[in-house]
């Protein structure tokens, strides 16, 4: 199963994403190594959801309007050169021109890690 890595399930967090997903796992410390735990959930311990590829593109929007003038991103999704996944928001150059408004593609090897990146610069930028 795919989920998000470690360090972008914390970002996920901190960040405000749902934390309700089934995938929970939690950081623990015996003999002084951190470890990350099978999933569990245990409110005494920190505690992470690690979301699959599709429970965040499920949170992505559609399609992004961009300014007063209606201009419109849509979403894409698509595995590149070199098997990396790219989720990011298509326009119409000419337009994009004229509105100067930019949405930052992401990439990488795992799906739910690009999907996680995108995810969270549109709520960076406020775009959800």
């Amino acid at each position: 199963m795919k989920t998000v890595s470690l360090e972008l399930a914390k970002q996920l967090k901190e960040a405000g994403y749902p934390q309700e997903g089934f995938h929970f796992n939690y950081i623990s410390c015996y003999g002084g190594e951190p470890f990350l735990s099978p999933p569990y959930k245990d409110s005494h311990k920190i505690v992470y959801s690690f979301p699959m590829a599709d429970e965040i593109l499920d949170k992505l929007p559609n399609e992004i309007i961009g300014d007063d003038e209606g201009m419109r991103f849509d979403l894409n999704i698509y595995k590149g050169v070199a098997d990396v996944w790219a989720v990011c928001y298509w326009w119409d150059e000419d337009s994009r021109r004229k509105s100067g408004m930019f949405i930052k593609n992401t990439t990488d090897k795992s799906l739910a890690d690009a999907a996680a990146k995108q995810w969270l610069y549109l709520k960076k930028m406020e775009l959800i």
